[in-house]
């Protein structure tokens, strides 16, 4: 539904070890995968609770196994 407020499906946190590109894997559970739904992974870096990167584009994804892997997320730095 446009306009809806965004679910979290799934989240992944920890601390960073060596350089980027960083390799992730999201694991979530499919029973709360809705099929009239639009789902999209974002990022984020912080750094002592700073926000330090984010992404600043879209990157949609299909839940049904169509995705071509890796998912390539880019982070831009926060000003």
């Amino acid at each position: 539904m446009a306009g809806a407020p965004a679910v979290e499906l799934t989240r992944q946190q920890g601390p960073i070890e060596g350089q980027v590109p960083l390799n992730f894997r999201l694991d979530y559970d499919p029973t709360k995968v809705q099929s009239n739904h639009r789902y999209a992974v974002s990022a984020r870096i912080e750094l002592d609770g700073k926000l330090m990167f984010i992404s600043t584009e879209q990157h949609s994804v299909k839940l049904d196994g169509s995705n071509p892997q890796p998912l390539g997320i880019k982070v831009d730095p926060v000003r």
